[in-house]
């Protein structure tokens, strides 16, 4: 009867052993998850950041390199005394682009 209770006992011992060391490594896998959910929720948000950002300022360049081209090409004509003709380029995009090429205006 003593061994059954000292049987038994370690036993409970046993299972409360392995109840903390269960317990502990179950933290330590939950934490590793969320960390990696963490990681990846703030890595998909910033790349949409970043893509947001580099969108604007991809926009806000071309404009400028826009508006530098149109400002070349219009100075180029005024000096070539073609007045009508920068007004003919501001509204037609065909005419406009056939006069980039004949004053080799290209995107800088």
């Amino acid at each position: 009867m003593m061994q059954a209770i000292k049987d038994q006992l370690n036993v409970d011992k046993g299972r409360e052993l392995g109840l903390e060391e269960g317990r502990k490594l179950g933290l330590e896998e939950g934490r590793q998850l969320g960390l990696d959910e963490g990681r990846k929720l703030g890595l998909d948000e910033g790349h949409k950041l970043g893509l947001d950002e580099g969108h604007k300022l991809g926009l806000e360049e071309g404009q400028t390199i826009g508006e530098e081209r149109f400002a070349k090409l219009v100075a180029r004509l005024n000096e070539d005394g073609r007045q009508d003709d920068i007004v003919r380029a501001a509204t037609d995009p065909a005419f406009r682009a056939n006069l980039f090429s004949e004053y080799s205006i290209g995107l800088e």
